[in-house]
This record gives structure tokens, sequence and C-alpha cells, in this order.
């Protein structure tokens, strides 16, 4: 981060006697993203009557980041989230649509290399469902029939937009895949996520495949710096500073 170079040049401009040199440094932050979300069933691609629609969802929240030195660190994000998914049922030559909501509190705990300018981040998220909802043929809470928690894994990238003393502002893209399937056992046995459907008339596929939410967001950082540990040369002891 700037800041951080910022910091840097200050130390070494000061007396040897007092010179620091940094160890951990910690900053938090607010974060919104957006973007489109699917829930991957390969048994509904290949149905010719029910398909997957093009849908989105947001995430909203805030983050820990605790980094080593200047560029690694590891940030620990909590999200609220929503994934939507339309699918369009064609019946006699007419189409219904059904949609499935889905709202999650997630937790992300992430590896994130920061260094001009740019950043990268690669880790786990779990997430646990709160609520998923179903409307178009039978609107109703159908939360029973979907797991409660969720693993998946996060990729992201970016930059900055902004940088100061203690502010940057970031903007990026992150995606996930979960590798949890949705639906539960319960869920199974109803053939959801295509449930209620006229046309699956509780009819299972020949082969039963999972349900892999998946989701692509833009990203937007708000953080600021909250300090850092350093060891003063003069008296050889590691101190807390403020930035």
């Amino acid at each position: 981060m700037k800041k951080l170079f910022i910091i840097a040049l200050a130390l070494g401009l000061t007396s040897a006697a007092y010179s620091q040199k940094v160890g951990f440094w910690f900053d938090a932050g607010l974060k919104a993203g957006g973007g489109p979300t699917l829930m991957l069933n390969s048994n509904i691609f290949d149905d010719d009557l029910y398909d997957h629609q093009i849908s989105s969802g947001f995430s909203v929240g805030g983050k820990l980041g605790i980094f080593y030195g200047l560029y690694n660190g590891i940030n620990f994000d909590v999200m609220l989230s929503q994934g939507n998914q339309k699918f369009r049922n064609e019946i006699n030559s007419d189409h219904v649509e059904h949609k499935v909501t889905w709202t999650t509190t997630d937790l992300a705990v992430l590896y994130r290399l920061q260094k001009e300018g740019i950043y990268v981040e690669l880790g786990p998220m779990f997430s646990f469902v709160s609520s998923v909802k179903q409307d178009g043929f039978n609107p109703e809470d159908v939360s029973e029939f979907y797991n409660e928690n969720l693993t998946s894994g996060v990729f992201g990238f970016g930059g900055y937009l902004l940088s100061g003393d203690q502010f940057t502002l970031m903007f990026g893209l992150r995606a996930g895949y979960t590798f949890t399937d949705m639906i539960n056992d319960t869920g199974q046995a109803l053939n959801y996520p295509r449930a209620n459907s006229p046309q699956s008339s509780l009819e299972g596929y020949d082969t039963y495949e999972e349900t892999n939410p998946i989701f692509v967001q833009i990203m937007l950082e708000a953080n600021f710096g909250i300090g850092y540990f350093a060891k003063t040369a003069c008296a050889h002891r590691t101190s807390f500073f403020r930035f």
C-alpha cells in the first residue's frame, strides 16, 4: 500500500537511534459487491424444457486485514449475501418462470498479496444459509430442503482507486464456486431445485447431480489503517504504533 511506502520512507529518514522495523500491520474496511449468480446443475442444463436464466446477487459487509511486512497478509471477511437463480420452464409451448433466492452469512479467510498498486486473493469461504425462498409455481420458504452450511473456494484480484495516509479505496473482481451440494437429503428426494415445477411431476432424472452455486462480483472496498507493530533499534523492543 502507498501509505506503507510513505511510512518506510519516513522511517528511513529518521536517525539510526530511532529507526524502526515494521513487522505486522492491520487495517479494517467496508466492502460491497454484486454480479451474476448461478445454481449450477448439469441435469437442468441438459433439460430442453427447463433452463437457467441470467440472474444476479449482491454482498455487503466488512473485513479485517492482518499483514506481515509490506505485501503478504490474511483478510477475514464477514459478508451478508443474497443469491438468485431464475429458471424458465416450457409447458405446452408456454414459458413459466421459477425463481430461487438464498440468503447467507459468509466468512471468508483469504490470503492476499498487495504490491505495486494491485492485489490478488485466494482462500476458502464458509456460508451459513439463513433462508431459501422459491416463487413462480408455489411461492414458499423452502429452507428445510437446502443445506444450512456451504463451503466455497474464492479467487479475486483488483487494484487501488484512491490511496492516502490512512485510507485506500480498492476496486476488483471476485469469483467463487461452492463445493457443497445446496440440496439436502430431503430436498434430493423431492427433486429440488426443480420441485413444484409442473414439468417435473415430482419425477427425478436418471442420475442425481449436485446443485453448486457460482458467483462473480464486482467488488468495492474502503480500507482504513489501524496501526502496526515495529521494533525500535534504540530500545530493542517491539511497540504498537498508530498510523
